[in-house]
């Protein structure tokens, strides 16, 4: 076995500068002790196991712990519940082992039964997990999921004992500390999940292992999460409360922040973008993150790749990033800055193949072809469908219908098929090529398209896993992301260069790569 330790983060801050003396300052007002982030909506579910848009991954990161947690400026996994692990030669065998001092916030211990049942839990098809397709890494998992065997201790995730768990992966992932992180691989309450069923997230149930738990949540109004004082490093946690105000229109959530009722705020109006600039809360943090739309391969005429390759030859990207003020045009799911993966081409702008290519497809009339685009509530999106369906009719002669809907609506549709083109954001949930090329394998609860290619799902789910070399394993996952592209199952819009608002009090809370933000290891501390 070889043994390696994680390495310990450790954040400090002086109320003080020169030796730490006050003399002198000037009397200021108290800083706060809540901190007050601008949601938009209610998340679908703040359950790990259920979990599936980024207000509930949001909102899970600060009440429920992993084994790893995420570095508030880089996203690289740093310890939390586990304070060291084995891995075995062959990169299959994991040993996590936890520290004995966690707590639920009813007090009760955190142990590796909690994360054994956890994640079973997750896999388990009765649990209908958003996420369950990432747990497949895990021996067992995907047979587990889908049926194919019954028997949950057929996953290979056990408890040892209270503070040792081991894992064996079904092939070597480097990035598995990374993917452990992610808020569907954080435990729950078994006790509180049986007793409660459905309602056990509801604040008056509730029992999470994070630096915060829930005490208030009224719909499209705020959450409210406190500090928990059952927390291992509550000592070290700094704000006390956060407030998560659930503000759909953009115009309002900016002016709250504005006027000094919000600290954090994102997603911001693209007409206000360009006076915001020179807004020293203003900030703009590249993401590992794609803007798309969807294709229902399933309805007629989108199972014909040719019209859908015509969808996609017809979109001008860069005028939509030009308008928007924010982001990177692009052809490509996975975006740049994963070190040593290059991405693919992709479909060119060619509007004149694009029109030979829906002619073939029996479309020499381009009026006859109908299209429905879909996107939920915001100012951006609505924007950016109005542009594309101006596009595909210059560009096409096709007519498109735009579609609106609030963001559960959207997603429940899109999720059972009722769709034919969708809006959707991917971010990924590790620094790798792997967590975007897997949304669109056959195996993926992700995949809305419903595209199927075996060839596609070999290189990325089998050939990939078994390569040790990285630099072939990315050549395979590259060839991969090009043969996708080419099908055109989704359209890739943008890369997100996300403009976002920070009160400068705010310390330790930084843009970053995955957009995740964990408020444990951020502080206010008075400008200086």
């Amino acid at each position: 076995m070889k043994r390696f330790f994680l390495l310990v983060l450790c954040i400090f801050a002086t109320s003080c500068t020169g030796g730490g003396s006050c003399a002198g300052k000037k009397e200021v007002a108290a800083l706060p002790d809540t901190f007050i982030w601008n949601l938009y909506s209610d998340p679908k579910s703040i359950d790990p196991g259920l979990v599936q848009e980024n207000s509930g991954s949001d909102v899970g990161v600060q009440l429920f712990e992993g084994l790893t947690e995420y570095h508030p400026e880089t996203n690289e996994p740093v310890p939390a519940l586990a304070t060291s692990s084995d891995v075995s030669s062959d990169g299959l065998l994991y040993t996590f082992h936890l520290r004995q001092d966690a707590k639920w916030s009813n007090g009760d211990p955190v142990t590796a039964h909690d994360f054994e049942y956890s994640w079973k839990r997750a896999l388990d098809p009765k649990t209908g997990s958003y996420y369950a397709s990432y747990f497949y890494i895990i021996k067992g998992g995907q047979e587990f999921n889908e049926g194919k065997n019954t028997d949950g201790n057929s996953v290979m995730v056990k408890a040892l004992d209270d503070v040792t768990l081991q894992v064996t992966l079904k092939h070597p992932a480097h990035y598995f500390p990374q993917m452990i992180a992610y808020p569907a691989y954080r435990p729950v309450h078994r006790k509180t999940v049986e007793t409660f069923g459905d309602k056990w997230t509801h604040p008056e149930h509730i029992v999470s292992n994070g630096p915060y738990k829930l005490v208030s949540w009224e719909v499209q109004k705020e959450m409210v999460a406190e500090k928990n004082p059952y927390y291992w490093d509550a000592q070290n946690v700094r704000i006390n409360r956060i407030r998560f105000l659930l503000i759909e229109e953009r115009e309002t959530a900016l002016k709250k922040h504005l006027e000094g009722s919000a600290h954090y705020t994102d997603d911001i109006p693209t007409l206000k973008i360009p006076t915001l600039k020179s807004n020293p809360h203003y900030h703009d943090a590249i993401q590992l993150a794609t803007y798309y739309y969807s294709i229902n391969t399933k309805k007629k005429p989108f199972d014909d790749v040719r019209v859908r390759q015509a969808l996609a030859m017809s979109i001008e990207r860069e005028k939509i990033t030009n308008v928007l003020q924010q982001g990177y045009p692009t052809r490509n799911l996975v975006p740049p800055g994963i070190p040593g993966y290059t991405t693919a081409k992709g479909l060119s702008f060619n509007p004149e193949k694009a029109r030979q290519l829906l002619s073939e497809a029996g479309f020499q009339d381009p009026k006859t072809l109908k299209v429905t685009l879909s996107y939920n509530t915001n100012e951006n999106h609505k924007l950016i469908a109005e542009m594309v369906q101006n596009m595909w009719k210059e560009n096409l002669g096709v007519e498109a219908e735009l579609y609106n809907q609030e963001w559960k609506s959207h997603l429940k549709n899109v999720e059972e098929g009722n769709y034919e083109v969708g809006r959707f954001t991917w971010i990924g949930d590790y620094v790798d090529p792997l967590t975007f090329l897997e949304i669109t394998t056959t195996a993926s609860t992700q995949n809305y398209s419903k595209w199927r290619n075996p060839v596609y799902d070999d290189l990325v789910l089998v050939q990939s896993g078994k390569e040790r070399d990285p630099k072939k394993r990315f050549e395979l996952l590259q060839q991969a992301e090009e043969m996708m592209l080419e099908q055109a199952p989704l359209i890739p819009l943008y890369h997100y260069g996300r403009p976002l608002l920070l009160d400068p009090r705010v310390k330790g809370f930084y843009g970053n790569l995955q957009d995740m933000h964990p408020v444990k290891f951020a502080w206010f501390e008075e400008e200086k």
